[in-house]
């Protein structure tokens, strides 16, 4: 699985990204934009598919370290509700991607093993 940089990238995002940046200075050195070193992708040319990679060191990431414990309420149970919802329309869009490619079989398990049983 190829995935490139796009380099035909719109003035309004380059800009709102330069616009959300804070400049830090430290003595006579300035930390640069990421904007200079950033890389956009095109999730219209390349759509969630079955890349081998099960995602699970991110997903460990994502919900060890940015979700709120099980058990909390309000803004933090709204923010655990989303993050879950986002894993799962990523695992259905892939799970829907095997589909079309002819891997109905392997399509069903990684359904069963990806979503099946939630919400928990």
């Amino acid at each position: 699985c190829a995935v490139e940089p796009v380099e035909d990238v719109s003035d309004w995002l380059r800009d709102k990204d330069e616009a959300d940046f804070i400049y830090n200075l430290d003595g006579w050195s300035r930390f640069d934009s990421p904007t200079e070193q950033a890389e956009y992708y095109s999730l219209l040319q390349y759509p969630e598919s079955d890349t081998g990679y099960d995602g699970s060191k991110v997903w460990s990431f994502i919900h060890g370290s940015i979700c709120f414990p099980e058990g909390c309420e309000g803004a933090d149970a709204a923010l655990n509700a989303a993050v879950s919802a986002l894993h799962t329309l990523i695992a259905v869009a892939i799970v829907g991607d095997m589909r079309a490619q002819g891997d109905a079989e392997g399509a069903a398990a990684q359904f069963a093993r990806r979503v099946g049983g939630r919400p928990r």
